[in-house]
């Protein structure tokens, strides 16, 4: 009944956010921990939620024949190599209401907007007392102390501590360079080494 009533009685003790279902409460709360109760069979992955362990088991058992041509990476369906495109592509279609900050993909707005806006940070460093919105954050930022880089690039053997910076160099071993300047018709393989360039032009 209180689906139709709009009552919410169950409120998240880290962010505050309602909810109608008990049942719904402890399955947001797992976004606030490491907690990940469903693992892969096939290599062990994990994942907080049943319908994300759904999706991941598509890449065991389905031919990942989409690609992407700028980076390389694979997916298994076209709307997942759709989406991927937007980062090479600049667009930005989801908007943040507060700051106007665009994101590629409306996962990466809620981030944006729990690290940014909420001033909700339970994941603190145990080394210098930093705190981080998001666990996957944490993570990187302790690598920071440890020196630990375990992306390796399989062209030129570089390794990066975080996937993201990776994935921007192995453009660099691409031939696929489709953002090019309107000033010099000089071309890039990843927009934002397209826009530092352009900070040159208006220098």
């Amino acid at each position: 009944m209180r689906l139709h009533t709009g009552e919410k009685p169950y409120i998240c003790e880290v962010c505050q956010k309602c909810f109608a279902r008990n049942d719904s409460l402890q399955m947001h709360r797992r976004t606030h921990s490491a907690e990940k109760p469903y693992v892969c069979e096939v290599c062990e992955k994990s994942f907080r939620y049943r319908s994300g362990l759904q999706i991941h088991l598509k890449i065991h058992t389905r031919d990942r024949s989409y690609l992407c041509e700028v980076c390389k990476k694979e997916f298994a369906d076209p709307s997942g190599l759709k989406i991927h495109l937007r980062m090479h592509a600049g667009e930005e279609p989801y908007v943040c209401d507060v700051c106007g900050k665009g994101c590629a993909r409306k996962g990466d707005l809620k981030k944006h907007i729990m690290a940014t806006h909420s001033g909700v940070k339970p994941y603190v460093c145990d080394v210098c007392g930093k705190g981080f919105a998001q666990m996957f954050e944490l993570k990187a930022h302790i690598r920071t102390h440890t020196g630990e880089k375990p992306y390796v690039c399989d062209v030129c053997e570089k390794s990066f501590s975080q996937t993201c910076n990776l994935k921007r160099h192995m453009a660099t071993h691409s031939a696929v360079k489709p953002y090019v300047c309107d000033m010099c018709k000089k071309s890039f393989a990843h927009i934002n080494y397209l826009r530092k360039h352009i900070h040159v032009h208006n220098a």
